[in-house]
Order: structure tokens, then C-alpha cells, then sequence
């Protein structure tokens, strides 16, 4: 049984409890990226499109510091949003068989 556990301080005040004993809540996913920013907004939908294409059911998981995904980078941001259009065309392009 390989389960993570957490350590507090003040966990330490019963000597008699430990705090390893107490299980940390975890949850399974397929793939994890690291970063709401473009990069890893375009990573998870391009590998979200790319296993809907072959028919593969991925969980993916994105873990940002942020209150909402992206909010770090594109808060008053001016960016080209052609590379946006691209990645999220290509997936149309496919629904309608133009591949």
C-alpha cells in the first residue's frame, strides 16, 4: 500500500499518535502538466484532441498556483492569437474530415 502521508508540527504534541499514520488524499490522473501558461494550455488540448482522434480516453491534469488556469501570464497580455486559432481549428478540420 504505497500512500503519501503528512507531517505537522504540532501533529507531535500525543506521543502516542503518529502522524504518518493519517492518509493524504490523492487523485489518478493519466498525464500531469505543470503550468496553466500557453504552453501547457496547448500541450493538454493538443493531447486532448490527439487521443479523441484514436479514440483513447486520457485523464490530464493541469496544475497551476494561480486562483484560474493562466492567470499568471495572460492578465493584460497582448499576444498573436494565430497559434491559439491553429490549435483549436485543427480539431474542426478533423470533425469535418479535411485532415
Amino acid at each position: 500500500d504505497n500512500q503519501l502521508y503528512r507531517t505537522f508540527s504540532s501533529d507531535f504534541d500525543d506521543v502516542d499518535s503518529s502522524p504518518l499514520d493519517e492518509p493524504r488524499e490523492s487523485m489518478q490522473y493519466d498525464v500531469v502538466i505543470v503550468g496553466g501558461g500557453p504552453a501547457g494550455l496547448a500541450a493538454s488540448i493538443r493531447l486532448k484532441q490527439l487521443c479523441s482522434s484514436k479514440g483513447i480516453d486520457l485523464s490530464v491534469c493541469i496544475l497551476e498556483k494561480g486562483s484560474e488556469v493562466g492567470s499568471h501570464i495572460l492578465s493584460g497580455n497582448v499576444f498573436d492569437p494565430r497559434a491559439l486559432e491553429e490549435l483549436l481549428s485543427h480539431n474542426n478540420n478533423e470533425e469535418d474530415g479535411d485532415s
